[in-house]
């Protein structure tokens, strides 16, 4: 923070000499004794007494630095504000522009031309077009959405935005008499952010099938997170548990698997009013695609609980 300057000595001589001289108009006669006792020519004790009588104080005496003041501005005001017209009007209506200096030049050298008036310098366009990117910036921060970091999903009210994606669980099925391996039990889960919260899965746990993910799945899935779960509960036994969440999402948040894919789902969907938004995934060696969307994430975190054979005690 840039301090305040202190009135010199010499400042504060020269207010005691101005101040008995009042507001009225001084004579060449008072100046001239004014500027005997100061030690400076005559006529620079009426640029001192005019910088004093706009504001009566010692420190408006202290010297000024060369050059315009800051904020001023030594523009035309007509080309000022075409500038400004420009910036707001002008190119917020234009896209995928090379160089916005240069075109925002041309644009205001042109009506300046085209009314008569004295052209800016690049320079001078560059320099305004820089503040007023730093004016629009600190606006745009006492926006709501500016506390939301860049990346991240949120809603408002809960089913607002759902994600949906499928993974092979730590659990296998097999079969009973010739004790082979019919595969792996395949877990979708949705999952609603934020709050983070799951919605129950497609089929009871206490009868798994290793089938692989299709449209009839995710059919399956969104049957169950639209309707009421207290049938549900009560055929698997779980009479002390309580999942109220029900409803029809606005919005899915889906990875680009096939079974996401489907035509039965984009109609379906299309016919609730439900939006299908397909994430971008960003993948490597290090980071594959099953583990690279939220809800993905998420299944590290229950495989553990998957043997436990009652999945739903341990949902949050």
């Amino acid at each position: 923070m840039k301090q305040e300057e202190k009135p010199s000595e010499r400042d504060l001589a020269i207010a005691r000499i101005l101040r008995p001289l009042g507001t009225l108009p001084m004579s060449k006669s008072q100046a001239q004794r004014a500027a005997q006792l100061l030690e400076v020519h005559w006529t620079s004790v009426y640029r001192l007494r005019k910088r004093y009588l706009e504001d009566r104080v010692a420190s408006s005496l202290i010297p000024r630095p060369a050059g315009p003041r800051e904020g001023s501005s030594r523009l035309d005001p007509d080309v000022d504000r075409i500038i400004r017209s420009t910036f707001t009007k002008w190119f917020v209506r234009q896209k995928n522009l090379g160089h916005p200096v240069n075109d925002l030049t041309a644009e205001i050298r042109r009506l300046c031309h085209k009314d008569g008036l004295p052209k800016p310098s690049r320079h001078t366009i560059a320099r305004r077009w820089k503040l007023h990117s730093e004016e629009v910036a600190m606006k745009l921060t006492h926006e709501p959405e500016a506390r939301i970091p860049p990346g991240h999903l949120i809603s408002n009210t809960p089913l607002e935005i759902v994600k949906i994606d499928h993974t092979q669980a730590d659990a296998f099925v097999v079969d009973d008499s010739t004790e082979s391996l019919l595969g792996a039990l395949g877990c979708p889960l949705p999952l609603m952010s934020p709050p983070v919260a799951l919605s129950p899965f497609t089929r009871p746990w206490n009868a798994p099938t290793p089938q692989r993910p299709n449209a009839a799945t995710v059919a399956l899935l969104l049957t169950r997170v639209a309707f009421p779960k207290a049938p549900w509960i009560e055929s698997l036994g779980l009479v002390d548990l309580s999942w109220p969440m029900h409803g029809i999402p606005q919005s899915l948040h889906l990875d680009n698997a096939a079974e996401f894919k489907s035509k039965a789902l984009r109609t379906g969907c299309a016919e609730y009013g439900i939006t299908l938004t397909y994430l971008r995934l960003r993948t490597s060696p290090f980071k594959p695609q099953h583990l690279s969307t939220s809800s993905s994430r998420k299944f590290p975190q229950i495989q553990s609980v998957v043997e436990a054979e009652s999945l739903p005690k341990h949902l949050p």
